[in-house]
């Protein structure tokens, strides 16, 4: 017997993909960012999110970026765990010994190959953003990811939102 469980599955997923973009700003250039949320804001994150006071807004940026990266697709691409991680010699056999990491899609490659699966533009929605929040040069409004939660809880709730911006179409 196993024992008692506790907890829940951390991902119930949207009726349909939700796709947006980001604007970030880096040298005074804006970049546009598509990602695509798939999974539902948790409940108890989105609750804590809107009791936030004017005066909590500190607290509110970090819990605002792990709601939207917990919603992100991290399936459209290279998942945000996923690094080149060289296998042993002996893993795989080949002549000459060339250096070999397993691929985001479990194939074998050499380690030369590792960057095209860890650019920017390959990541999934979820590494992309989670790339663009912590590279010091980039800047995201912290309203804009607020206006991204909001949207989200709504989109979660099955409430339609009102577009504050030109459709993706």
């Amino acid at each position: 017997m196993a024992g008692k469980r506790y907890g829940r599955p951390q991902s119930t997923r949207l009726s349909e993909p939700y796709p947006f973009e980001l604007v970030s700003s880096s040298d005074d250039e804006d970049e546009v960012h598509s990602l695509t949320a798939v999974y539902m804001v948790d409940r108890i994150l989105g609750a804590r999110f809107t009791s936030f006071k004017p005066d909590e807004a500190h607290m509110q940026v970090d819990l605002t970026v792990k709601l939207i990266s917990k919603c992100l697709d991290d399936k459209d691409g290279t998942s945000a765990t996923w690094s080149p991680v060289e296998l042993p010699v002996t893993d795989y056999t080949s002549e000459p010994r060339v250096p070999k990491f397993r691929g985001p899609d479990g194939e074998l490659y050499e380690m030369e190959h590792a960057g095209k699966f860890a650019a920017f533009e390959a990541g999934s929605s979820r590494r992309r953003f989670v790339a663009v929040i912590t590279d010091p040069n980039r800047m995201v409004q912290p309203e804009d990811l607020g206006e991204i939660v909001r949207d989200l809880i709504e989109v979660s709730a099955g409430r339609p939102t009102v577009a504050s911006s030109p459709s993706l179409g």
